[in-house]
């Protein structure tokens, strides 16, 4: 591409991406740093190579570093870019691990600023946080997973990457508290005016339950999920009130078979009360059944479902 020497931090045209641009090193090669289009080698011998002074002790540059710890500015983990999917990739893990010293990144920060402003509680706040760090390492985290660093979860959501963690790690820790928690509630407060926000969450949230599975830590069980549904919906100020145990016992007794309702919980238990109003005679109200579970229509077609298992 380029026929002059080049040194890194010039400036250059790139002739892949279209884009001013400047050259970084990564793996003995001159990379665009805008799409991580390999530009020429560079040999590293002569600028690494350490000289003794007079006393026959080593001489460099720059500050030592502790054994554990990342060397500032040091890329690791980088994926070979050998085609454009690993190039754009390598870049935004560059990107993200190479900011100086020991600090988060600034799109980590902008996730974290999201879980303070959107947190419902102080212990909220901090619990989300404590999942971002999990699902979201920096330098400073040494005893972090190598599935997590080599996975991030803002990985799979770019470009929304920062709104779907801060969503993500709100959600979860959410329900490992015990609040009812709707996952795309906090798409829609972190992810703003995308219609296909919801898309790259839920591509996050399978992302860090998969890290926290890594890590042995998952505690957001299902079962609690579904109690905090049924507590928050409060049937005993409605009519419903007198279903509620046959609500719960249909719900334990579902979920003993195996059934795949662990993932539906909120559409599963509307239609649970639907079933139990209608066998108990009372009148149906779609719309308090669908305010008290917040869910929309389509928790009418879990109705059948429901009642061909019990």
């Amino acid at each position: 591409m380029q026929t002059r020497s080049l040194e890194p931090g010039d400036e250059i045209n790139c002739e892949t991406c279209s884009q001013r641009s400047t050259t970084v090193i990564h793996r003995n090669w001159l990379e665009c740093e805008g799409c991580g289009c390999q530009i020429q080698e560079y040999d590293t011998s002569q600028q690494d190579r350490v000289a003794l002074d007079e006393y026959g002790s080593m001489s460099g540059r720059g500050p030592s570093t502790k054994r554990g710890k990342r060397i500032r500015g040091s890329v690791i983990r980088g994926s070979d870019a050998t085609n454009n999917n690993k190039a754009k990739w390598n870049r935004l893990s560059r990107i993200d691990n190479s900011i100086g010293g020991f600090r988060p990144s600034v799109s980590k920060e902008e996730a974290a600023r999201l879980i303070r402003t959107h947190g419902a509680t102080n212990p909220h706040v901090d619990r989300s946080l404590e999942l971002l760090d999990m699902g979201w390492p920096d330098g400073s985290q040494i005893t972090s997973s190598e599935f997590a660093r080599e996975n991030p979860i803002w990985k799979f959501a770019h470009p929304h990457g920062v709104g779907a963690s801060a969503a993500v790690c709100l959600h979860l820790s959410a329900v490992e508290l015990g609040f009812d928690s709707k996952f795309t509630d906090w798409v829609s407060h972190c992810i703003i005016d995308d219609p296909n926000a919801q898309s790259y969450a839920f591509r996050a949230l399978k992302c860090m339950r998969k890290i926290l599975f890594n890590q042995g830590s998952d505690k957001a069980r299902n079962i609690s999920t579904a109690e905090s549904i049924f507590q928050r919906a409060s049937l005993g100020e409605t009519e419903y009130g007198e279903i509620m145990t046959d609500i719960w016992d249909s719900w334990q007794r579902i979920d003993s078979l195996g059934a795949n309702i662990s993932n539906h919980p909120r559409q599963v238990l509307a239609a649970l009360c639907h079933l139990m109003a209608d066998r108990s005679s009372i009148k149906i109200r779609k719309g308090i059944i669908m305010e008290r579970f917040n869910v929309g229509r389509s928790y009418q077609g879990w109705v059948k479902y429901c009642e061909d298992l019990l």
